[in-house]
């Protein structure tokens, strides 16, 4: 499991959650921009997860 702190709202796990929240996600969960890796685990998937990381426009995202 890897540990992450929202950088802005955003839904997980179908829950809306604040700027500032900590959540968990399972390691296969590829990270967004929104989220601050805060262990090991997750910071693995940041550097996986690449060009993924860089902001992108939320409409774009959904219809690419």
């Amino acid at each position: 499991m890897a540990r992450y702190r929202l950088t802005e709202p955003a839904f997980v796990h179908g829950t809306l959650l604040a700027a500032g929240d900590e959540v968990v996600v399972d390691d296969s969960t590829i990270p967004g921009p929104h989220m601050a890796a805060l262990d090991d685990a997750a910071r693995k998937a940041v550097k996986a997860a690449g060009d993924r990381m860089t902001k992108v426009d939320p409409v774009e995202a959904m219809t690419s």
